[in-house]
């Protein structure tokens, strides 16, 4: 409460201000400015080398989360942007999750709306040290979605819908490694989470639906491993992710007309029963230990 007090005295209120690195994202109106106070550059840059050379610090994390916040709301200026994204980048691979949390927001506030297919495609086809980078790398993308692409469903729905299609393509390429062969449920439950986020973005767009089927094949791949998932006998914490996903990919398949959809509602509708027999209330949200 007295860092965000302090925070707020600072840079001036979050509900007035927002951050970003383009015209949909203008930065905070704050009496703060990286040109303003040339040390604060430095001492932002040490503070974030600093953890990278020790994780496990203490004191570098206690350190780090001011520093990530202040970049959220105050973006470095666009000579040092990329220098900071990709200090912020490396810092999605913590063990701390609440580190991995932190950083992929502050890196969702570093891409350009123009950068947005390009940040895709590095980091899902990147190579991937272990299962914290993974679920760090999703939960920058999840919110490179909801930041960087939110603001567009009121005017350019059509470039909306034209760039959500082309990151279902991205996507489809990784469905084998990090979904269907991937052991750890709670970076299944983030790859599902930014597939369901894209849906909900597609469906905002006021669009004619597309004839050439764009984007269906990817969620089929989903839906028929879904569907063999949950034919088991556990209920785990994914589940209710794998819902809420299923619902969605199967409008999305009922809006493009494709064969089949029934097989697909069939198997979500058992699948819910199940889950409703486990569980008498499987809207609550899912305890989750760390990775």
């Amino acid at each position: 409460m007295l860092f965000r007090s302090l925070m707020d005295r600072l840079l001036g209120s979050s509900s007035e201000t927002r951050v970003g690195t383009d015209s949909s994202h203008p930065a905070a109106a704050s009496r703060v400015s990286w040109s303003a106070h040339p040390d604060l550059e430095v001492v932002a840059l040490d503070i974030l080398r600093q953890l990278l050379q020790d994780p496990n610090a203490a004191t570098g994390v206690e350190n780090v989360f001011p520093i990530l916040k202040l970049i959220q709301r105050i973006p470095p200026p666009e000579t040092r942007r990329v220098e900071v994204r990709r200090l912020v980048e490396n810092m999605l691979s913590s063990p701390q999750w609440h580190v991995r949390d932190m950083a992929a927001r502050t890196f969702a506030a570093l891409i350009r709306r123009d950068e947005v297919l390009s940040s895709f495609a590095s980091l899902l086809t990147g190579r991937v040290s272990g299962q914290n980078q993974l679920h760090g790398r999703l939960l920058a993308l999840r919110h490179v979605l909801l930041l960087s692409m939110g603001g567009l469903t009121a005017g350019s729905s059509v470039d909306l819908h034209n760039i959500c299609i082309q990151i279902l393509g991205i996507l489809d390429g990784a469905v084998e490694t990090f979904l269907v062969l991937n052991s750890c449920p709670f970076t299944q439950m983030s790859f599902l989470d930014i597939c369901s986020a894209l849906l909900n973005l597609i469906f905002g767009c006021d669009v004619q639906w597309p004839d050439d089927k764009s984007g269906v094949w990817v969620l089929v791949r989903i839906l028929d491993w879904f569907l063999q998932s949950s034919s088991g006998p556990s209920i785990s914490s994914l589940s209710r992710n794998m819902a809420a996903f299923g619902f969605l990919a199967i409008e999305y398949l009922a809006r493009s007309q494709q064969d089949g959809v029934e097989q697909y509602e069939k198997g979500l509708e058992a699948f819910m029963y199940r889950l409703v027999d486990h569980d008498s209330n499987p809207a609550a949200a899912a305890t989750i230990p760390p990775i």
